[in-house]
């Protein structure tokens, strides 16, 4: 089986139990696939290399690294600097042009193809969820979810959590600092990007 190959679900079969068994494993062969080459390399001392430590940009619609951090991508070891700004107005409105509505919540994948710091960052935004349906603002960004892995050749550098309370937030216009909106950044991947349930949380 290729880390591409998808098993499909039939549910008038009476082998569906089997197939959704299988379907599940399709899944951690692609998740597998996938995190294998790509992944954050940064470390602790010894060799003292820092995650990227995602922030807000000095142009606050925008993201930033404040650090210079080491990535895995298609299984080389690759360096990333510091910069201000990492995931630029155009990345977001073109990964992500759909507003989030009042008191809901959606969560940005920040990714690195490892050509060049500043053209091929994007963002892959998650489902959004309506804070109202959960007991917190932080049960629904941990119930968002991404549909599929990010494209082969790009890892994920980190993510951001918005969280949006009062006006209608517009990615790319709205301030990530503007009243009403959180933004809180995580570096690397969770096991929410996985596509498999075993490993969601």
């Amino acid at each position: 089986m290729s880390i591409n190959d998808t098993v499909t679900q039939d549910k008038s079969s009476n082998t569906y139990i089997t197939d959704s068994l299988r379907a599940e494993f399709s899944k951690l062969v692609k998740d597998f696939g996938y995190f294998a080459l790509h992944r954050p390399m940064w470390q602790v001392a010894p060799a003292a290399v820092a995650p990227p430590v995602l922030a807000t940009a000095t142009v606050t619609t925008q993201v930033k690294s404040t650090a210079t951090t080491q990535l895995m991508v298609n299984g080389v070891l690759t360096s990333l600097t510091a910069t201000d700004p990492l995931l630029l107005v155009a990345q977001i409105q073109s990964g992500d042009p759909n507003t989030l509505a009042i008191g809901s919540v959606r969560r940005w994948q920040v990714c690195w193809d490892a050509t060049n710091a500043t053209t091929v960052i994007t963002c892959r935004p998650s489902n959004d969820k309506i804070i109202a349906n959960f007991a917190s603002a932080a049960l629904a960004l941990n119930a968002c979810r991404w549909p599929s892995l990010p494209p082969t050749g790009t890892v994920i550098v980190g993510i951001v959590d918005i969280t949006n309370i009062t006006n209608i937030f517009t990615p790319g216009t709205t301030l990530l600092g503007a009243a009403g909106v959180t933004a809180a950044y995580h570096d690397g991947p969770d096991a929410n990007c996985f596509l498999a349930s075993p490993v969601l949380p």
